[in-house]
């Protein structure tokens, strides 16, 4: 059983702390597995955009104040 694997499947939503963990998937089993809705997916994309946008402007709002500290 891989402990790591079963952990970032339930970190991602495909399954639940109960759920069967084959130890060797079949096709059947991958035609069964939850699989994150539209609206999850577009979610999780959004809001990791976001995350990566307000993490670069932090970074150069922290750049411009060092360089204008730095020249004064």
């Amino acid at each position: 059983m891989d402990s790591i694997a079963r952990l970032r499947a339930e970190a991602a939503g495909t399954h639940r702390p109960g759920d069967h963990w084959p130890a060797h998937a079949t096709p059947d089993y991958y035609a069964r597995k939850r699989r994150p809705t539209l609206r999850q997916r577009v979610s999780r994309t959004v809001r990791t955009t976001f995350q990566n946008i307000l993490g670069i402007g932090v970074l150069l709002s922290i750049a411009i104040m060092a360089t204008s500290l730095l020249t004064a």
